[in-house]
């Protein structure tokens, strides 16, 4: 008969859990550490205090005594506080002052834009050809960067904007490139074409900006024959068109 491995009463369990020879350990909590009596050291071996109840003046006092040792930054020296006026405005204030007192005939003060402008209206699209510039405004000592942007007033729109590509460093840039609108001809006869001579540059570039405009007047039949001609560029588009007829009737007379 097999015997049974239940225990018999009374007889010690001979597992275990911790050996003869080491008692257990102490089921004593860590005292906990406080905030005021810790220390610690510093780079140089020297105990300071982390107790939270550090006051406000000891933490300036030594972020003063901290800035003591950082080294010092030299100011930079801003370009554009030496520069008045731009290299653009000057030449302009100088070309207007000329032009008004009649010294300089048959030069307009932002230059000119060569265009060739007709309708097709089997296609209901206003087609614009952009020629050349010729005495532009120089923005700095190299010259200007120019680009055309053309709108169709009164849209103003992104989708309704059109330009060119950037010629670097010249003032009489060569483009012959072509931009179209989709406007009928019946349409035509109230908007107006909106052109305008910009440096380009970087999105932070300080040299970027106008460099003369002009608005035509798409009124005329010719429109639907083309028109091709040179129009003066001013800063608003208008002035110096006026400005030339006047000029050229004084010289008649």
């Amino acid at each position: 008969v097999r015997k049974s491995s239940v225990p018999q009463p009374g007889a010690a369990p001979s597992l275990s859990l911790f050996p003869s020879e080491s008692p257990p350990p102490s089921a004593t909590p860590p005292q906990p550490v406080h905030a005021s009596t810790l220390t610690l050291q510093d780079p140089d071996g020297e105990p300071y205090s982390a107790s939270p109840r550090r006051s406000v003046s000891d933490l300036s006092s030594c972020m003063s005594n901290s800035q003591k040792h950082l080294p010092h930054k030299e100011s930079s020296h801003s370009l554009a506080s030496d520069i008045s006026l731009p290299t653009a405005g000057l030449e302009l204030q100088q070309r207007l002052r000329l032009l008004q007192n009649g010294s300089v005939p048959g030069q307009y003060p932002l230059g000119e834009i060569k265009l060739t402008i007709r309708h097709s209206s089997q296609r209901n699209k206003l087609v614009v050809v952009v020629h050349a510039c010729r005495n532009l405004i120089a923005f700095t000592k190299d010259g200007s960067d120019p680009f055309i942007r053309l709108y169709l007033l009164p849209d103003k729109s992104r989708t309704g904007r059109r330009k060119t590509n950037t010629i670097k460093r010249t003032l009489n840039p060569t483009y012959d490139q072509t931009v179209e609108f989709s406007v009928s001809m019946v349409e035509l006869h109230r908007r107006t074409l909106d052109v305008a001579v910009k440096n380009g540059g970087s999105i932070l570039s300080k040299h970027k900006g106008l460099l003369g405009k002009v608005l035509v007047d798409l009124s005329s039949d010719d429109i639907s024959k083309g028109l091709t001609q040179w129009y003066d560029l001013s800063e608003d588009g208008l002035s110096s068109q006026s400005f030339r007829r006047s000029h050229e009737s004084l010289v008649t007379l």
